[in-house]
């Protein structure tokens, strides 16, 4: 299959773990297995990348809240 091809599965697993995050916590459990298979990146590289997800999301809900 083509690269790009595997660049649109990652869009619906970012959409569904903003939600499950969102309601519940917990989509990391989405986004990781997503970046180790899909992508092909090392455990520690996807972690890294999913963090700097996080901040962005907690940034931005400190700033709602605030």
């Amino acid at each position: 299959m083509p690269e790009w091809f595997w660049y649109l599965l990652l869009i619906p697993a970012g959409f569904i773990a903003g939600v499950v995050n969102t309601i519940a916590g917990g989509g990391s459990f989405l986004t990781l297995p997503a970046l180790m298979y899909l992508c092909g990146l090392d455990p520690q590289i996807a972690n890294g990348t999913n963090r700097v997800a996080i901040l962005f999301s907690t940034v931005s809900a400190s700033a709602t809240f605030h």
